[in-house]
């Protein structure tokens, strides 16, 4: 029996975000986030950046994280859930990663905005077929693949949140 490889997606598009989150959270699922436009400040227990238009989110199943969106701004993003063992081991052997937000250059963008709206509307069917399944794979590891891409060469250097920073907050 064929499964899906993507547990949810969704699209967005408004000012700020109807959910205000207030503070960090986990879930036993990856989250991938690809940013439209929006103001983003993005706190995980390893980093805290700002990022402001095309961006990627990345947070790690299990590991604390929260995109805080500007409430007054525009927001439109894709997103998407799945679990890491859906992922190819060759992919993960080579490129792993936890949580992050990254800015985007236009070529890259583009890309990945091919993929998320593939997965996007391949998922919005809720198929349960062989092929579905297979192709949801595929271009879930396309898109990883990609993303980590990015991560690996990326020149942006978000601020490191230490023990002692998570000591002081405590």
């Amino acid at each position: 029996m064929s499964k899906n490889i993507v547990l949810g997606s969704g699209y967005y598009n408004s000012t700020g975000f109807p959910l205000d989150y207030k503070c960090l959270h986990s879930h036993p699922f990856d989250e991938i986030s690809l940013v439209i436009r929006g103001d983003i400040r993005y706190i995980s227990d390893n980093i805290i950046d700002r990022i402001e238009g095309r961006s990627i989110i990345f947070s790690r199943a299990y590991q604390l994280h929260n995109p805080y969106v500007a409430q007054n701004k525009p927001y439109e993003r894709y997103q998407i859930s799945f679990m890491h063992s859906s992922l190819s081991e060759e992919i993960i052997t080579h490129a792993d990663a936890d949580s992050f937000i990254l800015p985007l250059k236009d070529k890259d963008f583009e890309e990945l905005l091919g993929y998320m709206k593939a997965i996007n509307n391949d998922h919005s069917g809720i198929g349960t077929d062989e092929l579905t399944s297979v192709k949801q794979k595929f271009l879930l590891n396309a898109l990883y693949a990609k993303i980590m891409s990015i991560y690996l060469s990326a020149e942006h250097t978000p601020g490191k949140i230490t023990k002692s920073y998570i000591n002081n907050v405590m």
